[in-house]
């Protein structure tokens, strides 16, 4: 009886949705002032004190998207459009990229300095910061999230591939990028690294990581075997001030094994804010859309989004996959790097480091439509796509952050100088 009451909330509003997407349309598919100014422009308007929310917002369609890098698949290393199982989506002459590709998010709140990740704004971020690696770390989400990174640099050299990739002896994924921003000496200026670890376990464990070991577990009692739980704080443990992007979930079937997990990590990662003042980012992990095969254009209200997900529930992969506890995951999370980062007084990213939250459930949510449902896959994205997105918030909240302490400093200065001139007879 009760899931009547529910099923005809959803219909009212998914029947407002489409009216809205409608209107959206009809408005000719308005952008904000974010993406209509060049990148110095925008960022040297909106240095300010003020921090704008960049993760709440709806996704706008445009007929001509920024081609920015070829579409490809990231997991596979192939062309999209050279996958069998995709023949519908393909493009056409009159429509170069699939239509999942054709939308762009748009923050709700007009303080927000909604920037494009690529390397212009990547290497203006670590210069500001003074960062001189970028390390991420995480199951095959993050290496998604990575290699969109990657593309959206221009890092391929049109292979599909990262440059830099290579196997040890024993079989073990390792991605390193040397990265120049001066593009006529081409010397490198930052790292860009990723590390393979689905419970962000630090620590190596010889008989786990043995080449040919069957049936280990980590130290948190999870199966594990080499490519799945490669130890990255070694990693760390020697070079320059990190930006350092983790995140887990997607692997853990229950609340206690995911906050076991974070507490590992920022144990671990304590350490290397205070002595290198590295930057710390935990992304949230987004549940996936049940049937998603029957999505080709995102969801215009989160409301929308999570009728959908009630009505699938108890739907197989959302049950075999644990989809359903992903946004408890995400509070906990919230709540874990508030604590850390009030603790260790961590307010100013480039003099003291810090620990924060990358939240893209909100702006994920939205897209039922991406995924790879012909491959039996509605957690992961083909690229371009959604993913892409992650960086981008990624660069605006960073760059944000930085423009809003560079604000606060010269307000603090303007003060001392008035504070200073009233001495003056």
């Amino acid at each position: 009886m009760r899931a009547a009451p529910l099923f005809l909330l959803c219909f009212w509003t998914t029947r407002f949705s489409f009216a809205e997407r409608r209107n959206q349309t009809r408005a000719t598919n308005h952008e904000s002032s974010a993406l209509k100014l060049p990148y110095d422009t925008y960022f040297n308007k909106h240095t300010r004190s003020r921090e704008g929310k960049c993760e709440l917002g709806s996704w706008v369609r445009h007929s001509s998207p920024r081609d920015y890098y070829v579409a490809r698949d990231a997991l596979a290393g192939q062309l999209e459009v050279n996958r069998e199982k995709r023949l519908h989506e393909q493009p056409s002459k009159q429509q170069k990229f699939i239509e999942a590709t054709l939308y762009r998010w748009q923050p709700l709140d007009a303080e927000c300095l909604w920037a494009h990740a690529d390397l212009k704004s990547t290497c203006h971020l670590v210069n500001s910061l003074d960062i001189g690696r970028i390390v991420f770390v995480g199951d095959s989400l993050s290496y998604l999230q990575f290699m969109s990174f990657v593309f959206l640099l221009g890092l391929d050299h049109g292979s599909g591939k990262a440059p830099g990739s290579e196997r040890t002896t024993d079989g073990r994924q390792s991605v390193s990028i040397s990265v120049p921003c001066d593009s006529k000496t081409r010397k490198p200026t930052f790292e860009l690294h990723f590390v393979r670890n689905h419970y962000l376990l630090g620590t190596s464990n010889t008989k786990c990581y043995a080449p040919r070991a069957k049936g280990c577990f980590s130290e948190l009692g999870t199966k594990c075997n080499r490519n799945s739980c490669i130890p990255w704080v070694p990693l760390l443990n020697k070079g320059p001030r990190t930006l350092l992007i983790l995140n887990t979930g997607a692997h853990s079937h229950s609340t206690a094994l995911f906050e076991a997990s974070i507490n590992e990590a920022i144990k671990a990662t304590a350490k290397f804010i205070r002595s290198r003042r590295d930057i710390v980012v935990f992304r949230t992990t987004p549940a996936g859309h049940p049937n998603c095969s029957q999505y080709d254009a995102p969801f215009v209200t989160l409301a929308e989004a999570q009728c959908k997900a009630s009505l699938g529930v108890n739907n197989e992969f959302t049950q075999k996959f644990s989809w359903h506890l992903f946004a408890n995951f995400t509070r906990l999370l919230k709540t874990k790097v508030a604590e850390f980062a009030e603790e260790h007084q961590m307010h100013d990213l480039r003099h003291s480091g810090g620990a924060m939250v990358l939240n893209v459930d909100p702006m994920t949510a939205l897209r039922g439509d991406g995924h790879r449902p012909q491959l039996g896959d509605c957690l992961h994205y083909y690229l371009p796509g959604p993913v892409d997105s992650w960086n981008h918030l990624l660069i605006s909240v960073l760059l944000q952050k930085r423009a809003s302490e560079i604000a606060r400093s010269i307000e603090g200065l303007s003060e001392e100088l008035r504070a200073i001139g009233d001495f003056a007879e």
